[in-house]
């Protein structure tokens, strides 16, 4: 389950305050970050990477029902990938 720290800051990344919408974010942002583990971003890294989760979020989350990630949100994985070697 997403930490309160990188909830808050996919929060603010996407501009959405209360808690209305926190459990819902909160499975997104669980999505995301297994999505970045599976494909070897260290977890230091997804920690500090709170503006890639958001992008990841934001793909699933408003994409007309496709739930499928952008090409952006892959390469900064893959350059995360890159990093954590």
């Amino acid at each position: 389950m997403a930490d309160t720290a990188m909830l808050e800051s996919v929060k603010k990344a996407l501009g959405v305050s209360g808690a209305f919408m926190d459990d819902t974010l909160t499975g997104y942002i669980d999505i995301v970050t297994a999505y970045m583990s599976r494909a070897g971003v260290s977890a230091d890294l997804i920690a500090e990477s709170a503006y890639v989760v958001a992008r990841g979020v934001n793909d699933i989350w408003n994409n007309d029902g496709a739930a499928k990630f952008s090409p952006l949100f892959r390469d900064m994985v893959t350059q995360l990938v890159l990093s954590s070697r």
